[in-house]
């Protein structure tokens, strides 16, 4: 005798949960959406990531350098970007249409060379900081800067410029002329910092990057 349809609602709903937490979890695990490319393996954090993974290997006992496991890493990504693309595949007109889709993974990687924003004014002829990231002494249009949807405009053109950073530094022209009447340009800059685990030396270089210098009146409307 089958049960009454009543009683498979609570069955049905563990079923339809279980298949978005699998979905969703797919989607967030930092698996690669796309096979991973030599020159990909090739910046400052993925080379760090590799040496340690070969550090940690040879404490086991294994053999191995990071021209190897780079390689092992582009093959076992064409594998598991298939993986996560057929899991996925089915399921993302009905992402599209509720807009549950999940953007990024989660814990992919640390970034150990991060990027620091630098907001300087020039007024009488001497560039002056007037906001860094994580300065409790500069600290201008922190708010602005500081949500996430802003922040993330500036954050996401530090591996790869786009326009919008072009209209982000106008958009911060903008507002510093119009806070000092007497500046007369705006410099806005990344700084790029190593931030090492405890025990290792510190690393006191610092890379500027991504400076654009706007002069009043090339700010726009």
């Amino acid at each position: 005798m089958s049960s009454p349809p009543e009683d498979r609602v609570p069955t049905l709903r563990a079923a339809l949960l279980a298949v978005v937490v699998f979905v969703h979890g797919v989607a967030a695990s930092p698996l690669p959406p796309s096979p991973t490319t030599a020159k990909a393996l090739s910046n400052p954090i993925a080379v760090e990531e590799l040496n340690g993974w070969v550090r940690l290997l040879s404490g086991f006992g294994v053999t191995t350098n990071r021209a190897q496991l780079t390689e092992i890493a582009i093959e076992s990504s064409v594998v598991t970007s298939e993986l996560r693309s057929a899991v996925i595949k089915p399921f993302r007109p009905l992402m599209r249409i509720t807009g549950t889709g999940q953007g990024w993974g989660l814990f992919t990687y640390p970034n150990t060379h991060p990027h620091r924003l630098v907001i300087e004014v020039e007024r009488d002829g001497e560039f002056q900081v007037v906001y860094r990231a994580l300065d409790p002494e500069h600290t201008y249009l922190e708010p602005q800067l500081t949500f996430r949807r802003v922040r993330g405009v500036y954050d996401d053109n530090a591996s790869k410029v786009r326009p919008s950073y072009e209209s982000f530094a106008r958009w911060v022209a903008r507002h510093a002329f119009e806070d000092w009447p007497d500046a007369t340009r705006v410099r806005v800059k990344m700084i790029r910092t190593h931030v090492v685990t405890p025990g290792q030396e510190p690393d006191p270089k610092a890379e500027v990057r991504l400076v654009r210098v706007v002069k009043r009146g090339e700010e726009g409307p």
